[in-house]
Protein backbone atom coordinates (compact mmCIF):
# COMPACT_ATOMS: atom_id res chain seq x y z
CA UNK A 1 0.00 0.00 0.00
CA UNK A 2 1.39 3.32 -1.15
CA UNK A 3 1.31 6.49 1.62
CA UNK A 4 -0.44 8.40 -0.93
CA UNK A 5 -2.89 5.48 -0.77
CA UNK A 6 -3.34 4.98 3.20
CA UNK A 7 -3.22 8.42 3.68
CA UNK A 8 -6.18 8.86 1.56
CA UNK A 9 -8.15 5.97 3.33
CA UNK A 10 -6.91 7.33 6.14
CA UNK A 11 -8.77 10.67 5.29
CA UNK A 12 -11.86 8.90 4.26
CA UNK A 13 -11.89 6.91 7.38
CA UNK A 14 -12.04 9.96 9.46
CA UNK A 15 -14.79 11.53 7.69
CA UNK A 16 -17.63 10.66 5.24
CA UNK A 17 -16.98 6.83 5.07
CA UNK A 18 -18.46 6.21 8.64
CA UNK A 19 -21.62 7.62 8.17
CA UNK A 20 -21.60 5.32 4.92
CA UNK A 21 -20.42 2.60 7.40
CA UNK A 22 -23.15 3.25 9.82
CA UNK A 23 -25.94 3.84 7.21
CA UNK A 24 -24.41 0.00 5.73
CA UNK A 25 -24.61 -1.66 9.33
CA UNK A 26 -28.09 0.26 9.93
CA UNK A 27 -29.77 -0.94 6.74
CA UNK A 28 -28.68 -4.58 6.39
CA UNK A 29 -29.39 -4.71 10.34
CA UNK A 30 -33.30 -3.81 9.22
CA UNK A 31 -32.97 -6.05 5.52
CA UNK A 32 -32.23 -9.26 7.91
CA UNK A 33 -33.96 -9.02 11.42
CA UNK A 34 -30.66 -8.22 13.04
CA UNK A 35 -31.99 -7.32 16.82
CA UNK A 36 -28.26 -6.05 17.76
CA UNK A 37 -25.01 -5.70 16.42
CA UNK A 38 -21.20 -4.14 17.50
CA UNK A 39 -18.75 -3.07 15.12
CA UNK A 40 -15.08 -2.14 14.96
CA UNK A 41 -13.21 -0.15 11.86
CA UNK A 42 -9.51 -0.52 12.89
CA UNK A 43 -7.12 1.17 10.60
CA UNK A 44 -2.91 0.91 11.40
CA UNK A 45 -4.10 -0.67 14.64
CA UNK A 46 -5.96 2.82 15.70
CA UNK A 47 -9.65 2.72 16.20
CA UNK A 48 -11.84 5.19 13.94
CA UNK A 49 -15.17 3.13 15.02
CA UNK A 50 -16.13 1.30 18.03
CA UNK A 51 -19.92 1.08 18.31
CA UNK A 52 -23.09 -0.69 19.37
CA UNK A 53 -26.21 -0.83 17.08
CA UNK A 54 -29.29 -1.96 17.90
CA UNK A 55 -30.57 -4.42 21.28
CA UNK A 56 -28.98 -6.28 23.41
CA UNK A 57 -32.18 -7.61 24.89
CA UNK A 58 -35.42 -6.70 22.94
CA UNK A 59 -37.65 -7.15 25.38
CA UNK A 60 -36.23 -4.98 28.06
CA UNK A 61 -34.72 -2.31 25.17
CA UNK A 62 -31.31 -2.72 26.40
CA UNK A 63 -29.15 -1.08 23.93
CA UNK A 64 -25.89 -2.32 22.72
CA UNK A 65 -23.10 -0.81 23.69
CA UNK A 66 -19.33 -1.40 23.17
CA UNK A 67 -18.79 -3.58 26.26
CA UNK A 68 -21.89 -5.41 25.46
CA UNK A 69 -20.64 -9.51 25.58
CA UNK A 70 -21.81 -11.79 22.54
CA UNK A 71 -20.86 -15.18 21.87
CA UNK A 72 -18.22 -15.22 19.33
CA UNK A 73 -18.65 -18.84 18.22
CA UNK A 74 -15.68 -20.48 15.95
CA UNK A 75 -14.22 -17.29 16.57
CA UNK A 76 -12.78 -18.73 19.39
CA UNK A 77 -10.45 -20.55 17.29
CA UNK A 78 -7.89 -18.17 17.40
CA UNK A 79 -7.17 -17.57 20.75
CA UNK A 80 -6.81 -21.11 21.27
CA UNK A 81 -4.19 -21.55 18.67
CA UNK A 82 -2.41 -18.81 20.52
CA UNK A 83 -2.77 -20.36 24.09
CA UNK A 84 -1.20 -23.18 22.21
CA UNK A 85 1.68 -21.22 20.18
CA UNK A 86 2.54 -19.65 23.89
CA UNK A 87 3.03 -23.29 25.28
CA UNK A 88 5.08 -23.78 21.84
CA UNK A 89 7.18 -20.83 22.21
CA UNK A 90 7.68 -21.96 26.01
CA UNK A 91 9.07 -25.45 25.09
CA UNK A 92 6.09 -27.26 26.48
CA UNK A 93 4.96 -28.75 23.37
CA UNK A 94 6.34 -28.92 20.11
CA UNK A 95 3.97 -28.50 16.68
CA UNK A 96 5.14 -31.50 15.06
CA UNK A 97 4.51 -33.87 18.30
CA UNK A 98 2.07 -36.78 18.09
CA UNK A 99 -1.56 -35.42 20.62
CA UNK A 100 -1.49 -38.74 21.96
CA UNK A 101 1.89 -37.93 23.78
CA UNK A 102 -0.39 -35.55 26.37
CA UNK A 103 -3.94 -37.51 25.83
CA UNK A 104 -2.71 -41.05 26.15
CA UNK A 105 -6.01 -42.55 25.72
CA UNK A 106 -6.60 -41.42 21.83
CA UNK A 107 -7.43 -44.38 20.26
CA UNK A 108 -5.51 -46.18 17.66
CA UNK A 109 -7.02 -44.51 14.55
CA UNK A 110 -5.32 -40.50 15.54
CA UNK A 111 -2.23 -41.59 17.31
CA UNK A 112 -0.66 -40.46 14.85
CA UNK A 113 -2.40 -37.11 14.22
CA UNK A 114 -0.15 -33.89 15.11
CA UNK A 115 -0.75 -30.93 17.05
CA UNK A 116 0.19 -28.68 13.96
CA UNK A 117 -2.61 -31.06 12.02
CA UNK A 118 -5.07 -30.01 14.43
CA UNK A 119 -4.15 -26.17 14.27
CA UNK A 120 -4.62 -26.31 10.68
CA UNK A 121 -7.74 -29.20 10.20
CA UNK A 122 -5.41 -31.40 8.55
CA UNK A 123 -5.36 -34.11 10.70
CA UNK A 124 -8.32 -36.21 9.18
CA UNK A 125 -10.07 -36.51 12.67
CA UNK A 126 -14.13 -36.63 12.42
CA UNK A 127 -15.12 -33.45 12.29
CA UNK A 128 -18.11 -32.63 14.64
CA UNK A 129 -19.27 -35.08 17.43
CA UNK A 130 -22.83 -33.24 17.86
CA UNK A 131 -25.53 -35.02 16.81
CA UNK A 132 -27.93 -31.87 16.36
CA UNK A 133 -26.51 -28.20 16.44
CA UNK A 134 -27.66 -27.78 20.02
CA UNK A 135 -25.96 -31.08 21.21
CA UNK A 136 -24.16 -29.60 23.95
CA UNK A 137 -21.87 -32.29 25.37
CA UNK A 138 -19.53 -32.59 27.90
CA UNK A 139 -15.43 -33.64 27.90
CA UNK A 140 -16.74 -37.05 29.10
CA UNK A 141 -19.11 -37.14 26.09
CA UNK A 142 -16.93 -36.02 23.56
CA UNK A 143 -13.79 -38.38 24.37
CA UNK A 144 -16.62 -41.85 23.96
CA UNK A 145 -17.84 -40.47 20.81
CA UNK A 146 -14.32 -39.73 19.25
CA UNK A 147 -13.40 -43.23 20.60
CA UNK A 148 -15.82 -44.44 18.30
CA UNK A 149 -15.81 -42.08 15.01
CA UNK A 150 -13.64 -43.40 11.78
CA UNK A 151 -10.96 -40.89 9.84
CA UNK A 152 -11.58 -38.42 7.33
CA UNK A 153 -8.95 -39.28 5.74
CA UNK A 154 -5.26 -39.75 6.31
CA UNK A 155 -3.44 -36.92 8.43
CA UNK A 156 -1.62 -34.23 6.57
CA UNK A 157 -3.81 -35.59 3.28
CA UNK A 158 -6.27 -32.59 2.54
CA UNK A 159 -8.37 -29.96 4.34
CA UNK A 160 -11.40 -30.56 6.54
CA UNK A 161 -12.81 -27.60 8.77
CA UNK A 162 -13.01 -29.67 12.28
CA UNK A 163 -14.17 -28.63 15.77
CA UNK A 164 -12.91 -31.74 16.64
CA UNK A 165 -9.67 -30.78 16.41
CA UNK A 166 -9.74 -27.71 18.18
CA UNK A 167 -11.89 -29.43 21.35
CA UNK A 168 -8.84 -32.15 21.28
CA UNK A 169 -6.48 -28.32 21.38
CA UNK A 170 -8.25 -27.47 24.09
CA UNK A 171 -7.98 -30.76 26.18
CA UNK A 172 -3.99 -30.67 25.75
CA UNK A 173 -3.86 -27.24 26.98
CA UNK A 174 -5.52 -28.39 29.95
CA UNK A 175 -3.03 -31.79 30.20
CA UNK A 176 -0.18 -29.42 29.48
CA UNK A 177 -1.33 -26.17 31.84
CA UNK A 178 -2.68 -28.06 34.48
CA UNK A 179 -5.58 -25.39 34.41
CA UNK A 180 -8.79 -25.10 33.44
CA UNK A 181 -9.02 -24.38 30.07
CA UNK A 182 -10.57 -20.75 30.72
CA UNK A 183 -8.25 -20.15 33.25
CA UNK A 184 -5.51 -20.66 30.81
CA UNK A 185 -7.11 -18.72 28.40
CA UNK A 186 -7.73 -15.93 31.07
CA UNK A 187 -4.11 -15.39 32.10
CA UNK A 188 -2.45 -16.17 29.22
CA UNK A 189 -4.14 -14.67 26.13
CA UNK A 190 -7.39 -12.45 27.60
CA UNK A 191 -5.74 -10.70 29.72
CA UNK A 192 -2.54 -9.88 28.61
CA UNK A 193 -3.90 -8.29 25.47
CA UNK A 194 -6.41 -6.28 27.86
CA UNK A 195 -9.03 -8.46 27.58
CA UNK A 196 -10.90 -7.98 30.48
CA UNK A 197 -14.53 -8.84 29.74
CA UNK A 198 -14.06 -12.03 27.84
CA UNK A 199 -14.18 -15.62 28.62
CA UNK A 200 -15.61 -18.98 27.93
CA UNK A 201 -18.99 -20.36 28.08
CA UNK A 202 -19.55 -23.63 29.79
CA UNK A 203 -22.23 -26.95 28.33
CA UNK A 204 -25.14 -26.42 30.43
CA UNK A 205 -24.53 -22.93 31.45
CA UNK A 206 -26.51 -19.73 30.92
CA UNK A 207 -25.21 -16.37 30.13
CA UNK A 208 -26.89 -12.84 30.69
CA UNK A 209 -27.30 -11.45 27.45
CA UNK A 210 -29.75 -13.16 24.95
CA UNK A 211 -29.42 -14.30 21.13
CA UNK A 212 -31.96 -14.34 18.69
CA UNK A 213 -33.01 -16.69 15.85
CA UNK A 214 -34.97 -13.90 14.32
CA UNK A 215 -35.38 -10.12 15.24
CA UNK A 216 -37.82 -10.59 18.39
CA UNK A 217 -37.44 -15.12 19.02
CA UNK A 218 -35.18 -15.78 21.60
CA UNK A 219 -32.47 -18.34 20.94
CA UNK A 220 -32.15 -21.45 22.86
CA UNK A 221 -28.64 -21.45 24.76
CA UNK A 222 -25.76 -23.45 23.43
CA UNK A 223 -22.24 -23.24 24.39
CA UNK A 224 -20.42 -23.47 21.76
CA UNK A 225 -17.92 -26.26 22.42
CA UNK A 226 -14.64 -25.42 24.61
CA UNK A 227 -11.80 -23.99 22.58
CA UNK A 228 -13.62 -24.73 19.68
CA UNK A 229 -16.41 -22.06 19.92
CA UNK A 230 -17.43 -21.34 23.80
CA UNK A 231 -15.69 -17.64 23.61
CA UNK A 232 -17.50 -14.59 25.31
CA UNK A 233 -16.13 -11.39 24.17
CA UNK A 234 -17.26 -7.91 23.67
CA UNK A 235 -16.33 -5.42 20.45
CA UNK A 236 -14.03 -3.07 23.05
CA UNK A 237 -11.86 -6.61 23.72
CA UNK A 238 -11.63 -7.11 20.67
CA UNK A 239 -9.84 -4.08 19.34
CA UNK A 240 -8.19 -4.64 22.15
CA UNK A 241 -6.88 -7.99 21.28
CA UNK A 242 -5.81 -6.41 17.48
CA UNK A 243 -4.19 -3.63 18.81
CA UNK A 244 -1.94 -6.17 21.28
CA UNK A 245 -1.34 -8.20 17.89
CA UNK A 246 -0.16 -5.92 15.54
CA UNK A 247 2.19 -4.77 18.62
CA UNK A 248 3.42 -8.40 18.94
CA UNK A 249 2.42 -8.70 22.21
CA UNK A 250 1.16 -12.38 22.46
CA UNK A 251 3.50 -13.92 20.42
CA UNK A 252 6.73 -13.70 18.84
CA UNK A 253 7.28 -12.11 15.19
CA UNK A 254 8.26 -15.17 13.48
CA UNK A 255 5.72 -17.39 15.90
CA UNK A 256 2.59 -14.66 14.38
CA UNK A 257 4.53 -15.18 10.72
CA UNK A 258 3.77 -18.45 10.47
CA UNK A 259 0.38 -18.54 12.28
CA UNK A 260 -0.63 -16.47 9.24
CA UNK A 261 1.12 -19.42 6.72
CA UNK A 262 -1.37 -21.58 4.69
CA UNK A 263 -0.52 -25.34 6.02
CA UNK A 264 1.23 -27.42 3.22
CA UNK A 265 -0.05 -31.19 2.58
CA UNK A 266 2.51 -34.63 3.34
CA UNK A 267 3.89 -33.86 -0.14
CA UNK A 268 5.06 -30.19 1.37
CA UNK A 269 2.32 -28.47 -1.01
CA UNK A 270 0.16 -25.86 0.42
CA UNK A 271 -3.18 -26.63 0.54
CA UNK A 272 -6.18 -24.42 -1.17
CA UNK A 273 -9.57 -24.90 -1.09
CA UNK A 274 -12.32 -22.80 -2.50
CA UNK A 275 -14.12 -20.68 0.30
CA UNK A 276 -16.50 -17.87 -0.08
CA UNK A 277 -15.74 -18.77 -3.89
CA UNK A 278 -11.80 -17.71 -3.43
CA UNK A 279 -8.96 -19.84 -3.32
CA UNK A 280 -7.95 -20.24 0.16
CA UNK A 281 -5.28 -21.86 2.52
CA UNK A 282 -5.60 -22.12 6.51
CA UNK A 283 -2.93 -21.63 9.01
CA UNK A 284 -2.92 -21.74 12.76
CA UNK A 285 -6.84 -20.56 13.71
CA UNK A 286 -6.94 -18.13 10.31
CA UNK A 287 -8.44 -18.33 6.89
CA UNK A 288 -6.02 -16.84 4.30
CA UNK A 289 -7.99 -15.45 1.41
CA UNK A 290 -8.82 -12.55 -0.40
CA UNK A 291 -11.78 -10.36 -1.29
CA UNK A 292 -12.01 -8.55 -4.41
CA UNK A 293 -8.08 -8.69 -4.88
CA UNK A 294 -7.74 -8.02 -1.36
CA UNK A 295 -5.12 -10.16 0.65
CA UNK A 296 -7.26 -11.22 3.86
CA UNK A 297 -7.09 -13.13 7.26
CA UNK A 298 -10.17 -14.17 8.56
CA UNK A 299 -12.50 -16.31 11.12
CA UNK A 300 -15.66 -15.72 12.13
CA UNK A 301 -18.16 -18.45 14.10
CA UNK A 302 -21.86 -18.98 13.85
CA UNK A 303 -24.19 -20.99 16.84
CA UNK A 304 -27.47 -20.66 18.40
CA UNK A 305 -28.88 -17.11 18.58
CA UNK A 306 -24.94 -15.00 17.45
CA UNK A 307 -22.76 -14.73 14.92
CA UNK A 308 -19.10 -13.24 15.24
CA UNK A 309 -16.29 -12.35 11.95
CA UNK A 310 -12.99 -10.34 12.39
CA UNK A 311 -11.53 -9.55 8.90
CA UNK A 312 -7.74 -8.29 8.71
CA UNK A 313 -6.22 -6.74 5.37
CA UNK A 314 -2.70 -6.48 6.01
CA UNK A 315 -1.98 -5.17 2.86
CA UNK A 316 -4.94 -1.85 3.61
CA UNK A 317 -4.18 -1.71 7.10
CA UNK A 318 -7.64 -2.10 8.21
CA UNK A 319 -9.51 -4.25 10.44
CA UNK A 320 -13.36 -4.58 10.54
CA UNK A 321 -14.67 -6.59 13.44
CA UNK A 322 -18.54 -7.56 13.58
CA UNK A 323 -20.94 -9.13 16.54
CA UNK A 324 -24.08 -10.21 15.92
CA UNK A 325 -26.89 -11.48 18.39
CA UNK A 326 -28.82 -13.10 15.43
CA UNK A 327 -27.90 -16.22 13.40
CA UNK A 328 -30.77 -17.96 11.08
CA UNK A 329 -29.89 -20.20 7.84
CA UNK A 330 -27.33 -23.05 7.85
CA UNK A 331 -24.71 -23.83 10.59
CA UNK A 332 -22.12 -22.01 8.45
CA UNK A 333 -23.62 -18.87 7.60
CA UNK A 334 -23.22 -15.90 9.30
CA UNK A 335 -25.15 -12.22 9.55
CA UNK A 336 -21.70 -10.76 11.02
CA UNK A 337 -19.81 -11.93 7.91
CA UNK A 338 -22.74 -9.73 5.78
CA UNK A 339 -21.86 -7.17 7.77
CA UNK A 340 -18.57 -6.98 7.59
CA UNK A 341 -17.97 -7.40 3.67
CA UNK A 342 -20.70 -4.94 2.90
CA UNK A 343 -18.20 -2.46 5.17
CA UNK A 344 -15.24 -3.40 3.09
CA UNK A 345 -16.56 -2.96 -0.04
CA UNK A 346 -17.34 0.51 1.48
CA UNK A 347 -13.90 1.19 2.60
CA UNK A 348 -12.08 -0.73 0.49
CA UNK A 349 -12.61 1.35 -3.19
CA UNK A 350 -9.90 4.11 -2.31
CA UNK A 351 -7.10 1.64 -1.20
CA UNK A 352 -3.97 0.36 -3.21
CA UNK A 353 -4.92 -3.45 -3.17
CA UNK A 354 -1.91 -5.75 -3.98
CA UNK A 355 -3.77 -6.41 -7.29
CA UNK A 356 -2.79 -2.65 -8.77
CA UNK A 357 0.48 -3.65 -7.66
CA UNK A 358 0.73 -6.73 -9.92
CA UNK A 359 -0.37 -4.82 -12.33
CA UNK A 360 2.24 -2.52 -12.23
CA UNK A 361 4.87 -4.75 -12.67
CA UNK A 362 3.54 -6.71 -15.01
CA UNK A 363 3.40 -2.93 -17.24
CA UNK A 364 7.10 -2.43 -16.32
CA UNK A 365 8.12 -6.33 -17.21
CA UNK A 366 6.34 -5.22 -20.55
CA UNK A 367 8.33 -2.02 -21.22
CA UNK A 368 11.77 -3.19 -20.05
CA UNK A 369 10.97 -5.64 -22.75
CA UNK A 370 10.77 -2.53 -25.06
CA UNK A 371 13.14 -1.41 -24.04
CA UNK A 372 15.75 -4.71 -23.94
CA UNK A 373 16.31 -3.81 -20.09
CA UNK A 374 17.41 -6.91 -19.57
CA UNK A 375 18.60 -5.52 -15.57
CA UNK A 376 15.01 -3.81 -15.36
CA UNK A 377 13.76 -7.70 -16.06
CA UNK A 378 16.23 -9.63 -13.28
CA UNK A 379 14.74 -7.16 -10.38
CA UNK A 380 11.08 -8.45 -10.99
CA UNK A 381 12.53 -12.31 -11.27
CA UNK A 382 13.29 -14.19 -8.13
CA UNK A 383 16.13 -16.86 -8.27
CA UNK A 384 14.33 -19.47 -8.75
CA UNK A 385 12.30 -18.52 -11.32
CA UNK A 386 11.07 -20.92 -14.45
CA UNK A 387 10.04 -19.83 -17.51
CA UNK A 388 8.29 -22.01 -19.94
CA UNK A 389 7.93 -21.79 -23.17
CA UNK A 390 4.79 -22.64 -25.35
CA UNK A 391 6.34 -26.32 -26.65
CA UNK A 392 6.93 -26.63 -22.67
CA UNK A 393 10.85 -26.38 -23.03
CA UNK A 394 11.95 -24.89 -19.28
CA UNK A 395 14.50 -22.14 -19.12
CA UNK A 396 16.46 -20.72 -15.69
CA UNK A 397 16.28 -17.33 -14.65
CA UNK A 398 20.09 -17.20 -16.12
CA UNK A 399 19.23 -18.96 -19.26
CA UNK A 400 16.35 -16.88 -19.89
CA UNK A 401 18.00 -13.55 -19.07
CA UNK A 402 21.07 -14.47 -21.43
CA UNK A 403 18.90 -15.27 -24.51
CA UNK A 404 17.23 -11.68 -23.88
CA UNK A 405 20.40 -10.28 -24.06
CA UNK A 406 21.30 -12.23 -27.42
CA UNK A 407 17.79 -10.95 -28.87
CA UNK A 408 16.94 -8.00 -30.28
CA UNK A 409 14.64 -5.30 -28.85
CA UNK A 410 10.84 -5.95 -29.34
CA UNK A 411 8.96 -3.37 -31.26
CA UNK A 412 5.92 -3.51 -28.73
CA UNK A 413 4.94 -5.38 -26.35
CA UNK A 414 1.38 -5.13 -24.34
CA UNK A 415 -0.57 -7.33 -22.03
CA UNK A 416 -3.93 -7.78 -20.80
CA UNK A 417 -4.64 -9.17 -18.03
CA UNK A 418 -7.90 -11.39 -17.39
CA UNK A 419 -7.53 -12.27 -14.16
CA UNK A 420 -5.52 -11.48 -10.89
CA UNK A 421 -5.69 -13.76 -8.07
CA UNK A 422 -4.48 -13.70 -4.41
CA UNK A 423 -3.75 -16.27 -1.90
CA UNK A 424 -1.71 -15.58 1.34
CA UNK A 425 1.80 -14.59 -0.28
CA UNK A 426 1.28 -16.22 -3.83
CA UNK A 427 -0.53 -14.25 -6.91
CA UNK A 428 -1.55 -15.59 -10.21
CA UNK A 429 -2.09 -13.85 -13.34
CA UNK A 430 -3.80 -14.87 -16.20
CA UNK A 431 -2.93 -12.99 -19.21
CA UNK A 432 -3.06 -12.69 -23.12
CA UNK A 433 -0.27 -10.15 -24.85
CA UNK A 434 0.61 -9.21 -27.78
CA UNK A 435 4.28 -8.75 -29.12
CA UNK A 436 5.98 -7.46 -32.69
CA UNK A 437 9.87 -8.93 -32.54
CA UNK A 438 11.96 -9.13 -36.63
CA UNK A 439 11.68 -12.39 -38.11
CA UNK A 440 13.12 -12.71 -41.64
CA UNK A 441 14.13 -9.00 -41.45
CA UNK A 442 10.39 -7.69 -41.07
CA UNK A 443 8.47 -6.53 -37.83
CA UNK A 444 5.99 -9.45 -37.19
CA UNK A 445 3.23 -9.16 -34.73
CA UNK A 446 2.48 -12.61 -32.34
CA UNK A 447 -0.29 -13.13 -29.79
CA UNK A 448 -0.08 -15.11 -26.73
CA UNK A 449 -1.36 -16.31 -23.46
CA UNK A 450 0.86 -16.50 -20.91
CA UNK A 451 0.16 -17.47 -16.58
CA UNK A 452 2.66 -15.83 -14.08
CA UNK A 453 2.78 -16.75 -10.48
CA UNK A 454 4.42 -14.39 -8.35
CA UNK A 455 5.60 -14.79 -4.68
CA UNK A 456 5.25 -11.66 -1.73
CA UNK A 457 8.64 -11.32 -0.46
CA UNK A 458 8.80 -8.54 2.16
CA UNK A 459 7.49 -5.32 0.48
CA UNK A 460 7.27 -6.71 -3.04
CA UNK A 461 6.38 -9.09 -5.70
CA UNK A 462 8.60 -11.52 -7.34
CA UNK A 463 7.88 -13.86 -10.41
CA UNK A 464 8.67 -17.33 -9.65
CA UNK A 465 7.19 -18.86 -12.60
CA UNK A 466 5.73 -17.59 -16.31
CA UNK A 467 4.39 -20.25 -18.57
CA UNK A 468 4.00 -19.26 -22.34
CA UNK A 469 1.09 -20.37 -24.68
CA UNK A 470 -0.18 -19.30 -27.78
Amino acid sequence: MTALSSLLLATQLAHPPMADVDLTVRTTMKELGIPGAAVAVIQSSKPVLVKGYGWSDVAKHTPVEPNTQFQIASLTKPFTAIGVLRLVEQGKIGLRDAASKYLPWLPAQYRQITIEQLLTHTSGIAADMRTSNGDDFSLSDFRDRISASKPAFEPGARWQYANSGYILLSMILEEVSKKPLATYLENEVFRPAGMWDTTLAVPGGKLPFTGYESADKPAPYFSGGFGAGAGVSTINDLVAWSGSMARGGLLRPETAKLALTPANDNAGKPITFDFRDAPTGYGYGWFLTSFKGHRLQTHGGVLSGFSSTVDRYPDDDLTIIVLCNAKAGADRIGYAEVICRRVADKLLAASSSPSDELRRIVQNWDNALVRGDVAAIDAILDDAFVYVTADGKSLSKAALLEQLRKSPKLGSSTSRISLIQVVGDTAVIIAEGSAEWPENGKPTKHDYRFTDVFQRQGSTWKAILTQLGR
